[in-house]
């Protein structure tokens, strides 16, 4: 059976080439709706054998795509984004897949791995219909977010599971990251003027919201979602787990844990529901409680449902990590060692259980180890920054602050938005007891994108009666 690959784009020219050629040859035909690009976008393009529609962007990423879908002349849709890749293991799987295909009603899901945070490695996981038969009764709906899979479903088609991987390069540009919530945003709101009490969308206005950082307004959203939800779909955990966080990050503690308690079974056995409640539990002090709650995420407890949307490693390396910083917390170092050096095996690229595991042994006196540990840093070179916060770590723990500071301001320089190494440079500043305004001012930039940082918090708590009394020897273990 013939497929066709459809794509909107709007000057990706940076980008087209890269993605066309992950899947040259694996397709019958490529169909691309150019939405007013003015740069080399249709050139790259049509020389990939695209077909190009040129189509004025009409404030709804459906319509867009049910434009490709109209000259579309395969069987099947496959569709990506520009900045999607696919790689040699899935470009296999994918051909396999087209090779079955049969004359039946079927949405293929596909799991898309997107970068979160460059700064620590961390990555989301979504649940994408890639594949769907070619029908005039499948179309695309909302303006952004869009969805197939609810027509699929009328049309009487069946939903079901590939073993396909899609990586999205994501946005790495934080302006145009910001520039792309305002955009979300007004479509989103033109969305809900029509669809009041659509949950999903009113799920992603609240999630639009959350990302601008207007956690307040992102309740609510997210409590009105919640209400008109219907039981048992697959949104509820999520939005359990992110009124959670929000409660969390707004002071709320109280009403974050009279929540968590109210959750119904089928939220609060899932992973993101679980590790909300491990966060939860320890910022109140409950360590057990917090405990007891990652090792069932670490045990699998938390569900073996294939993610819609969620935070990759939240039963792996970031349950491991937090349990390690729990055991740090009591004084339990060898355990807290054998889980920070099963976390790095999980994810070499995880910078806060090297740090963790730095300071495991400071806790310990190895200073010998921690050499070594800085030898064995990532020396790829998009994680040499590793090295160069363990090195500063080393620094500081031979007193030698002003080489540990300066390390640290040029990191703070290049990654700004990186949180544990502003308050590693903000605990570096406190023990020199030189430039108390700067360590205060980092670490309330830390408080403001993550009001929960509870070292950060911590340590602006020791500033105001440290500016009067002797700092040398101030650690923080964190």
């Amino acid at each position: 059976m013939r497929v066709s690959l459809t794509m909107i784009v709007k000057n990706e020219a940076h980008q087209l080439p890269t993605c066309l050629a992950c899947v040259a040859g694996l397709v019958d035909e490529i169909i691309v709706v150019d939405t007013g690009s003015t740069d080399e976008t249709r050139q790259q393009a049509e020389a990939a054998g695209a077909r190009v529609i040129d189509f004025p962007w009409p404030d709804s990423f459906a319509v867009a795509r049910n434009e490709a879908l109209r000259h579309a002349t395969g069987e099947w849709i496959f569709w990506l984004d520009a900045d999607d890749r696919v790689d040699e293991d899935n470009r296999w799987r994918l051909q396999r897949l087209f090779r079955q295909l049969r004359d039946e009603n079927v949405a293929w899901m596909m799991q898309c791995v997107c970068p979160v945070s460059p700064e620590t490695g961390a990555t989301g996981l979504l649940a994408h219909a890639r594949l769907f038969r070619n029908h005039p009764a499948i179309r695309w709906e909302y303006r952004v977010h869009e969805q197939i899979v609810p027509a699929v479903q009328r049309a009487g088609g069946e939903v079901r599971w590939s073993d396909v991987t899609i990586f999205h390069a994501g946005y790495v540009d934080h302006d145009d990251y910001r520039r792309r919530l305002q955009r979300n945003l007004r479509l989103l709101e033109l969305d809900v003027a029509e669809r009041p009490n659509d949950p999903w969308t009113l799920y992603n206005l609240g999630l639009t919201l959350d990302q601008m950082g207007q956690w307040a307004d992102a309740a609510q959203w997210y409590h009105r979602s919640l209400r008109v939800l219907p039981p048992g779909n697959p949104l509820e955990p999520r939005l359990y787990a992110l009124l959670i966080e929000k409660y969390r990050w707004l002071g709320r503690r109280g009403e974050a844990l009279a929540f968590c308690r109210a959750a119904p079974p089928g939220a609060a056995g899932h992973r993101e529901f679980l590790h909300q409640q491990a966060c939860l539990l320890q910022d109140v002090g409950d360590l057990t409680g917090a405990e007891a709650a990652l090792r069932t995420l670490l045990r699998g407890g938390g569900g073996h449902d294939r993610p819609t949307h969620e935070t990759a490693g939240l039963d792996g390396y970031l349950a491991r990590g937090m349990l390690a910083r729990l055991c740090q917390q009591q004084g339990r170092w060898a355990e807290a060692e054998q889980l920070w050096r099963q976390t790095l095996a999980e994810q070499p690229n995880y910078l806060d259980a090297w740090v963790g595991l730095a300071d495991t042994l400071l806790a310990q006196g190895r200073l010998a180890d921690l050499d070594r540990l800085v030898g064995q840093a990532p020396s790829e070179p998009h994680l040499q920054l590793t090295a160069a916060v363990l090195r500063a770590r080393c620094h500081q723990a031979r007193g030698e602050l002003g080489l540990a500071r300066r390390q640290l301001e040029e990191i703070v320089k290049q990654r700004p938005q990186w949180l544990l190494v502003r308050v590693m440079l903000a605990e570096v500043l406190i023990q020199e007891g030189i430039d108390f305004p700067a360590a205060e001012w980092h670490l309330r930039e830390v408080t403001r994108l993550d009001p929960t940082h509870a070292v950060a918090r911590r340590l602006l708590s020791m500033i105001a009666p440290l500016q009067s009394t002797s700092t040398g020897g101030i650690y923080v273990c964190w």
